[in-house]
């Protein structure tokens, strides 16, 4: 399962930190003495050791120079620094000399700045020339910048007034984004559609470095078991979709990459899956590609596989101990790592296809070996093989009538249903990943997709996986993990001597849509006579559809004639949307058309592919685009619309020029301006200028009358006190005869459930028991932190109490209330704090939030963990909870695997200001460095995303070169380890106050998380803004990351947010009351993510029966924070409830008075002499007046045996 606290080894930092001593008069040599061998091992020829005693060294300082671009600067200066005693506790003597180009209000400006640094160090005794010297060259690059832009020298000053705040900027990331929440299909755009084979398609459970390379690469020639790898030219011209069932046939042909078979060819787990069996063939095509192979030159690897088939099917053989054990005996076996998934669909698939491959392989074997009878398959042998055959739903329930056509994602089958009689489509799609989650997560949100029920957009009925062979209909062998497979009748003449591209054993996906028998392409080609009533009517349900599907947050990208449908009365359905987006080009086992995947196909003849429709955004593969995509595409259906084309060549020259040049035909124009007018404003370069499709039904359509008397009685009901007519719409809505009817009408349009309908359970046995272990562990660990449950009420009248701009799930009452489900923990929190004046409290809730679903279904449900402390110096309860959130989280995954970003409210706003965005610009910004969120910074996936994001910045909203290369030099210099990244900022940014109360914030925080060793992946990430918009001062966001390399990392799974909320509290609380109001500090666990993610022994105990808590406390010694922390850190270790006062120097009749209000009776007290001298606390019981000296090592022992008996005991006194 997890990994307990007691095992987790100490985190190391960055930087070194002095054991406490009470000795601060001396140097140590021996930490001095590493530090100067680091510093001239790292400055070399630039550090200068000037005197041994006492230690003195000069340092050259230059501003970067590969990093910011600047060359053979004529700028620099020497720091010199000279080591007092009590180093590091105490600080150097430094000194600035400049040497070239800086000027001595910088020079003094840049000593002031150093001491600052130096003196934060000095606090917690740390090494800290190394950081020094940081900060002093982002300072100097921040010089060199001024003066190459010609600014006044004034802006690098120590004290300067930073602007009026901008809008604060928040949000774009939703806690449950790693539970599926928040997943709009066309938000992001894959970086590169040009793959054709990536490397990550090789089985490799080594993961070797070769195996990372650059995804736009292709295999070529195998050398020494490696493949090869050379680039892939970019798709510029892409050749339109082919409707031919013969092109399609002899596409699949060639579908696989060329990948050279030979005798030194790696086993089948390095290399690509099913790759090799396209290979057993007749050469048919003579190939110039190594990958071509002579009809008897088989390689090792496929002969070997071909013999482990055998020897399960023999065993498995009809009348044998094993019969009719197949595929169980095949599936626990590729489970156990023992034979591959090609063996098993070998194993597992058509008799025939198999035995024509084993023949070719070996028939010369069973002339010439003295045991031939070996060589004979199952069926030769003993008859036809009869492993068990699992039902197929495509088979059992549908009757195919013809083929309607194909695309790059699959074949699609007129079908009829042999239950219900009616007609359907259904597209069946062959996948290569054979992964569970993959295959649930398709399910899932081809489900989503199946609640859209519009009557503008194609129904998708629901999808499932099959396994078998996709061979001839007459001749399909099931097997495998599911349901079997079918072919297609119609692709049956494309099958091959043996194992080809369409007669694969493997995956298949199948979806069933509602079936339309004609496209707005068939309709355009035979558009003869122009009818303007139809033009806006047949435009108006597009319309419709579209802001339908836009409202349940999905995004088409690829709206064109060919996916606009009209059913059999002639009304306009919208269909194949969604699929694009979560079929990745990698899950797919079959010829792409490439106008479906990289959105750009025209080819000469006039025929027009995707290439005409797909918005410039997609194009220039912008990272981040949203529904206004979809909106430029409508503007070229629009046109189609309303300009019939006589000939394919007039379509293609006038659509070339409109989306080339932007010029629209004269004549057109003037016939219709209005039109003319409305399209450019659709096809409006600028995403953000083209209208939604809400607001086009609003305002771009003649009015009709019924639209006309529906708004009056909404304007009446919205303005008239009056609330007769409300109350009838309200009573309508809820009128059984209308929801019977309505059930009635969704009955007949979706499938019956069979016999083993479980819609109504939650969860399997499994699930609710990991789920019960998650609830159970995280609640003991708020409990250790002494913190008390509050139950938060599920559901509040609208218009109770404070509100935030969310997309909340809302319910309406027959009485015509509105109740809103709850979407957050906390809000409901603050308010109780502030009725009751809380002024110290730490509270936890588990419980489910809600968030709102797509289509026609149920609100989506998450489990959400909080903890809460009101009270405290800011900086140790921030701490506290992310001590808490780690403690829960390391239960359930290692503590390497986690990350933890930092940032502050008011750093952030120095960036913007730093940067000079503007503020109207500032959430489209932040909207596009969301991508970078979950990705670990200085990671070279972080850095490659830079790539595309700068291009947007630039291209849609025009910010300058000069504050895009900024910003970059933010993302990829400023962000990264606390240590590293900390002194760099104190360098560049302009000291202000806010901007230096904010690093000092940071700074202290990461020196507390050392003391609870949680100072590894901690980064400072001052890009990243916070989640919700209380959150003004620091912030924190825990990842989950998907590799523990610095440089490999893929994209990690949000696990807990947090942060401090006075802002919120102090606003809600001087409403009320003239008193002072506390901090707050926060965080949010997805516990739901942690629950999807975990693999964990559900029988692991997690022991915390205690109810009594102890309070850590200090006499002298200046509050011996450190110690407190240690101690307190090390009860929770052993599942002991504790806590400490959290101030810096509380003297003991405030720790008193603090335990008497928090009902706490045990104190433990640590004494600067007691602990130092004899290893000894003292337990004092208030209530029952007794104490006693326990020693360190006694102390948890005492205190489990003392609570058992609620210290009543005495011999424990003894």
């Amino acid at each position: 399962m997890g990994h307990s606290s007691k095992k987790k080894k100490k985190r190391g930092g960055t930087g070194r930190r002095r054991a406490p001593s009470n000795d601060h008069t001396s140097i140590d040599g021996e930490l001095l003495s590493e530090e100067l061998t680091a510093l001239r091992a790292i400055f070399q020829e630039d550090c200068d050791v000037v005197s041994e005693s006492p230690p003195q060294i000069k340092i050259k300082l230059r501003p970067y120079s590969q990093d910011s671009g600047y060359e053979d600067l004529d700028l620099s200066a020497l720091l010199s620094i000279r080591f007092l005693p009590g180093y590091p506790y105490k600080c150097p003597k430094l000194l600035i000399i400049p040497e070239k180009g800086l000027s001595k209000s910088d020079a003094d400006n840049l000593l002031s700045l150093l001491h600052d640094q130096a003196n934060l160090n000095a606090r917690e005794g740390r090494v800290m020339i190394y950081s020094l010297v940081e900060a002093a060259q982002e300072f100097l690059s921040e010089v060199v910048t001024i003066e190459q832009s010609h600014l006044p020298r004034k802006s690098v000053a120590v004290s300067c007034d930073r602007p009026s705040k901008g809008p604060f900027v928040y949000g774009f990331l939703d806690l449950f984004i790693g539970s599926g929440e928040s997943w709009h299909w066309g938000l992001s755009v894959e970086e590169s559609n040009s793959t054709i084979i990536s490397l990550d398609d090789l089985h490799n459970g080594g993961q070797p470095s070769w195996e990372k390379a650059n995804p736009t690469m292709k295999i070529g020639v195998v050398e020494g078991g490696k493949p090869k790898v050379k680039s892939t030219e970019r798709l510029d011209a892409l050749e339109e979709e082919s409707n031919s069932i013969d092109s399609l046939a002899s596409q699949s042909a060639e579908s696989v990459e060329n990948v050279s078979i030979g005798e030194d060819f790696p086993l089948a787990e390095d290399t690509e899956e099913e790759t090799d069996y396209d290979e057993v063939r007749s050469d048919n095509s003579k190939s110039a590609s190594s990958a071509s192979m002579d009809n008897h030159q088989i390689s090792h690897t496929v002969e070997r596989d071909l013999i482990l088939a055998h020897l399960l099917r023999l065993a498995c053989a009809p009348k044998g101990p094993f019969a009719d054990a197949l595929t169980d005996v095949t599936s626990e076996l590729v489970n156990l790592g023992i034979v591959s998934d090609q063996v098993a669909d070998l194993a597992t698939g058509s008799s025939s296809l198999f035995e024509k491959s084993f023949n070719q392989a070996f028939g010369n074997r069973m002339v010439a070996s003295k045991i031939s009878h070996f060589w004979k398959t199952a069926s030769d042998s003993k008859g036809q093989h009869t492993s068990p055959t699992l039902s197929s739903r495509y088979l059992n329930d549908f009757e195919e009538l013809q083929p309607i056509g194909h695309g790059g994602f699959g074949h699609v089958v007129l079908c009829k249903n042999k239950l219900d009689g009616r007609q359907y489509a259904v597209k069946k799609i062959r996948l290569k990943d054979k992964s569970q989650p993959l295959d649930d997560r398709i399910l899932r949100e081809v489900a989503t997709l199946s609640r859209l029920q519009h009557q503008h957009v194609v129904r998708y009925y629901q999808a499932w996986f099959e396994t078998g062979d996709a061979g001839c209909y007459g001749d399909a062998t099931w097997g495998s993990r599911t349901a079997a497979s079918s072919s297609f009748s119609y692709i049956d003449h494309s099958s091959t001597d043996a194992l080809g591209q369409d007669n694969k054993v493997g995956t298949y996906l199948y979806i069933q849509m509602e079936y339309c028998p004609r496209t707005l392409r068939q309709m355009f080609e035979s558009y003869g006579h122009f009818d303007k009533k139809l033009a806006w009517h047949l435009f108006r349900q597009i319309v419709e559809g579209l802001a339908h599907i836009h409202g349940q947050g999905i995004i088409h990208r690829d709206l064109t004639p060919n996916n606009i449908f009209f059913d059999a009365r002639g009304d306009i359905k919208i269909g194949d949307f969604g699929l694009a987006k979560f079929l990745k080009l990698e899950q797919l086992d079959q010829d792409l058309d490439p106008a479906e995947t990289t959105g750009a196909s025209v080819d000469g003849t006039g025929q027009i592919g995707t290439y005409f429709y797909t918005a410039p955004e997609i194009e220039q593969r912008w990272p981040k685009i949203n529904e206004k995509a979809d909106m430029y595409s409508l503007g070229i259906v629009f046109f189609e619309l309303w300009h019939p084309f006589s000939t394919g060549m007039e379509r293609h020259v006038v659509l070339s020029d409109l989306k080339k040049k932007g010029e629209l035909p004269s004549h057109w124009v003037t016939e219709f301006p209005e039109q003319a007018a409305l399209l450019r404003h659709m096809m409006s370069s600028s995403p953000s200028d083209r209208p939604s499709a809400t607001e086009l039904l609003q305002h771009a359509f003649p009015p009709r009358m019924e639209s006309e008397l529906l708004d009056n009685i909404l304007r009446t009901m919205h303005s008239s006190e009056d609330t007769s007519i409300y109350d009838k719409v309200v009573t309508a809505i809820f009128s059984e005869e209308i929801l019977s009817t309505k059930n009635q009408d969704n009955d007949a349009e979706t499938p019956k459930l069979g016999g083993n309908d479980t819609s109504s359970i939650q969860h399997t046995d499994l699930d609710t028991e990991i789920r019960d272990l998650v609830w159970e562990v995280s609640a003991a660990v708020f409990r250790l932190h002494c913190a008390k449950r509050l139950e938060i009420i599920p559901m509040r009248l609208l218009g109770d109490s404070i509100e935030f701009n969310r997309n909340t799930v809302k319910l309406l009452t027959n009485g015509g209330d509105m109740l809103e489900l709850c979407h957050e923990l906390r809000l409901p929190f603050i308010n109780w704090v502030v009725l009751n004046q809380k002024s110290s409290f730490k509270r936890f809730e588990i419980c489910y939030v809600y968030r709102r679903p797509i289509g026609h279904s149920p609100p989506n449900r998450y489990l959400q963990g909080d903890f809460d402390v009101i009270g405290g110096a800011s900086a140790l309860t921030e701490v506290e909870v992310i001590k808490a959130a780690m403690d829960i989280i390391t239960r359930f995954f290692h503590p390497e695997s986690c990350d933890i970003h930092l940032n502050h409210g008011d750093l952030l706003e120095a960036i913007w200001s730093w940067i000079g965005i503007k503020t109207d610009h500032r959430q489209k910004v932040t909207e596009l460095l969301s991508l970078l969120g979950s990705l670990r910074p200085q990671s070279t996936e972080r850095k490659t995303k830079w790539v595309v994001i700068r291009r947007q910045l630039r291209q849609e909203l025009n910010i300058t070169e000069g504050a895009v290369n900024k910003l970059q030099t933010v993302g990829l210099r400023f962000c990264g380890i606390a240590d590293q990244a900390l002194p760099r900022l104190r360098g560049a940014l302009p000291a202000d106050t806010l901007t230096r109360k904010a690093l000092d914030e940071l700074s202290q925080l990461f020196n507390y998380l050392r003391i609870w060793k949680i100072d590894q992946h901690v980064f400072i990430d001052p890009l990243m803004p916070p989640t919700e918009s209380y959150h003004r001062n620091s912030f924190f966001q825990i990842y989950l990351s998907k590799d523990n390399s610095l440089g490999t990392l893929t994209e990690g799974t949000l696990l807990a947010v947090g942060g401090r909320y006075d802002y919120l509290l102090h606003r809600m609380w001087q409403s009320e009351y003239k008193s002072t109001p506390p901090g707050a500090v926060g965080t949010s666990l997805a516990l739901e993510t942690i629950i999807q993610h975990s693999s964990v022994d559900i029988s692991r105990p997690f022991r915390n029966d205690s109810s009594k808590s102890v309070l850590v406390c200090s006499r002298g010694g200046g509050g011996l924070l450190e110690k407190r922390m240690e101690l307190v850190a090390e009860l929770w270790e052993d599942d002991i409830k504790a806590e400490f006062v959290p101030n810096l120097d509380p003297s003991l009749t405030e720790q008193y008075e603090y335990a008497n209000e928090h009902d706490i009776k045990c104190l433990i007290i640590i004494s600067d002499t007691g602990d130092s001298q004899k290893g000894s606390v003292k337990i004092r019981h208030l209530e029952l007046k007794r104490e006693k000296e326990v020693s360190r090592e006694s102390l948890a022992k005492f205190l489990s045996e003392a609570m058992a008996s609620q210290f009543r005991n005495p011999s424990i006194w003894n």
